[in-house]
């Protein structure tokens, strides 16, 4: 029995109304296997339907209903998933059925309400393993998230959409089984606004895209089930030594507060908190760092990929004078082929830190600047809050900066 009484509040900075608790644990273990799923409530379950082997409720459709182990449950409950199951819906209890109904209000007439509803036992599915259970019900996975992506699916009149992420520490490059049927697959890349035909292999019931993920990296791969169009995508392999953009860096802050430090250079990126001038230890707002550098010559590349490595927090980047790429999340990196030329080149890169600093200081200096007339600023306790005890934030490019010459691949 839990110390601290039954009712779990459904919070925003807290989750101990599922964490500990079994169904959260079988939460967790679908989404690692991945196993797309909703909770249901009492008035839900009491929409759905079962239709041509699917439970159809507003808004989707599904495959099974799992109960994770329990003790408790009311009549009503039961009865509705009884109902479900005698019409030929995949209900599933995970190792026994509950054994009693919940609270003492009228309890003899809801155990003899309870007792009924459990009179078909049959009709259940009762399992030690769940996921032994779904894979007899048919109820397919995502089998990505074996490779440790993680994904949300939705499907719309023609198509199913993924959104796929990849939080692991490592790139992943290969072929994916999609648990869905399609003809074509088209990967939209969030960050670029570009769309691409993917690579793909075998059957319209069984087929597999092949794509390119970075660490940190998301985007959206549609699952149609007509042949739309788009520019083939060709994913890339590295053909040559990562090439460190090292010399001397020119450093001038270029927009922000309260003061701009004086500009500085060095050999080797750090944070600008660092800096000679120590009025960037309290600076927020964007910095450019420029370099000019000698482009080795790498025989067979058809692009290079830029990535700044580490980055606190924004970048714009410039080549040549042009613009080649906006970067606010990680992966830092871009394909810049287009914009590098034989011989000398020029960078600049254009960071912008986080507020952290500058409200610290302020902070620590007791200016009156939470002035937010009917709201105030916070903890996530709801405790007033005090940034003057934060450590100072990295800021700037910390990189290192690297070019790595790719080639693309054509797969068929």
């Amino acid at each position: 029995m839990d110390s601290e009484g039954l009712l779990k509040n459904l919070t925003v900075h807290h989750k101990d109304w599922i964490d500990g608790h079994r169904i959260g644990d079988i939460a967790n273990l679908l989404d690692s296997k991945g196993y797309a799923f909703d909770f249901v409530s009492d008035r839900m379950l009491e929409k759905i339907r079962y239709q041509n082997g699917e439970l159809r409720a507003p808004g989707g459709t599904y495959k099974a209903v799992l109960v994770p182990k329990c003790t408790f449950m009311p009549a009503a409950t039961l009865k509705r998933l009884g109902d479900l199951a005698g019409r030929g819906a995949k209900v599933i209890f995970e190792e026994d059925l509950p054994a009693d109904v919940p609270g003492y209000g009228t309890l003899a007439k809801r155990r003899e309400l309870f007792a009924a509803a459990k009179k078909h036992p049959g009709r259940f599915v009762i399992a030690k393993d769940a996921l032994v259970a779904l894979d007899n019900a048919s109820v397919k996975r995502e089998t990505l998230t074996d490779q440790g992506l993680r994904y949300i699916r939705r499907r719309t009149r023609e198509s199913y959409w993924y959104f796929v992420a990849n939080h692991t520490g490592g790139d992943f490059n290969g072929w994916l089984d999609l648990a869905v049927p399609f003809t074509s697959a088209i990967l939209h890349d969030p960050m670029t606004g570009d769309s691409y035909s993917l690579p793909t292999q075998g059957k319209e019931r069984k087929r597999r895209v092949y794509i390119d993920i970075a660490a940190g990296e998301s985007f959206i791969i549609q699952a149609a089930q007509s042949t739309i169009k788009a520019k083939p995508y060709a994913p890339i392999k590295t053909t040559g030594q990562a090439f460190v953009l090292e010399g001397k860096w020119n450093i001038e802050f270029i927009e922000g507060g309260p003061e701009l430090p004086k500009a500085y250079s060095t050999d080797s990126l750090g944070c600008w908190t660092n800096a000679p001038d120590e009025k960037a230890k309290v600076f927020a707002g964007t910095a450019r760092y420029s370099l000019t550098f000698n482009l080795p010559h790498y025989a067979g590349a058809d692009d290079y990929v830029l990535d700044l490595g580490d980055v606190r927090e924004s970048a714009r980047v410039r080549i040549n004078g042009k613009k080649a790429a906006v970067l606010f999340a990680i992966p830092m990196r871009a394909r810049v082929g287009q914009y590098l030329q034989k011989g000398v080149n020029t960078i600049e890169i254009e960071v912008t830190n986080l507020s952290a600093n500058r409200i610290r200081d302020l902070e620590i200096r007791k200016v009156n600047w939470k002035i937010m007339h009917d709201a105030n600023i916070v903890t996530p306790a709801y405790k007033s809050f005090d940034g003057s005890k934060w450590p100072i934030q990295p800021s700037g490019l910390l990189g290192p900066v690297r070019l790595t010459p790719i080639k693309l691949l054509h797969l068929t």
